[in-house]
């Protein structure tokens, strides 16, 4: 509204005699809707994930603001899953772990919405629970400092992702070997030497994992290696700077 006030008042300072005047701030007011007008219709489903080419664009958002808030973007992760024939008619019971619940169940097609269980699962303790088979995590409740680290999702588990010009603002993961969430495990019941086994297997794999390498630096810590795990947290503060428990360590 002041935006809108703004440009209205522009208008009337000009003295209406001046007629050639004042239709200058009328056509600047349209050359300047026309990049936003663009990105609507490209992005016809995320009209409100729209950020200012002076602030970078979306491009320039991607870490410093919210971007899907909404959760709209679920229903091409959902989608998505039915094209990969991971949801169909016939499927057998699949659990989906989420950050997003409610946006999921409401695009679940009543065909097979009886064979998917959502849980609710935090991403960064997304490998501390055993109970999911994929996973549909939206940027929404992440922390900045490690999407931008690590260029999320980055992860080879990542089997889609629903871009809004180019950057994701919604994936897929399936869960895949399990190295992260037994090597959790395994830090937690001190069994040092299994947990350094599977936490590195797992960081072979998936060199961006911030919750492998930081039980990883715990089981060094554990086994009285400390300079192994300090140079493990350090890795671990590459991948999600911001991370307090971490930067505690070092």
């Amino acid at each position: 509204p002041l935006a809108a006030l703004g440009w209205e008042n522009l208008v009337k300072i000009i003295s209406p005699k001046r007629k050639l005047l004042r239709m200058i701030p009328i056509a600047l007011f349209a050359l300047l809707s026309i990049e936003p007008t663009l990105h609507i219709i490209k992005n016809f489903s995320y009209p409100y994930i729209y950020f200012s080419p002076v602030a970078g664009g979306t491009e320039g958002a991607f870490g410093e603001f919210e971007m899907d808030y909404w959760g709209i973007s679920t229903r091409e992760a959902v989608e998505a899953m039915e094209d990969q024939g991971i949801f169909h008619k016939d499927m057998k019971e699949v659990t989906i772990g989420v950050n997003f619940s409610y946006g999921v169940r409401h695009w679940l097609h009543p065909d097979y919405a009886d064979s998917v269980n959502l849980t609710y699962v935090r991403y960064r303790e997304r490998y501390q629970s055993s109970d999911w088979d994929y996973s549909i995590f939206v940027g929404r409740f992440m922390d900045g400092a490690h999407m931008k680290a690590i260029d999320w999702p980055g992860s080879k588990r990542v089997i889609e992702t629903v871009d809004v010009d180019g950057v994701p603002v919604c994936a897929i993961f399936e869960r895949g070997a399990d190295f992260a969430y037994e090597g959790i495990q395994a830090v937690r019941r001190r069994n040092w030497d299994r947990a350094i086994q599977l936490l590195s297997q797992e960081l072979e794999y998936d060199p961006v994992n911030e919750l492998a390498s930081f039980y990883l630096a715990e089981a060094y810590a554990g086994k009285g290696q400390t300079d192994m795990a300090l140079k493990q947290y350090e890795k671990t503060l590459q991948l999600n700077p911001h991370d307090q428990q971490v930067i505690m360590k070092t």
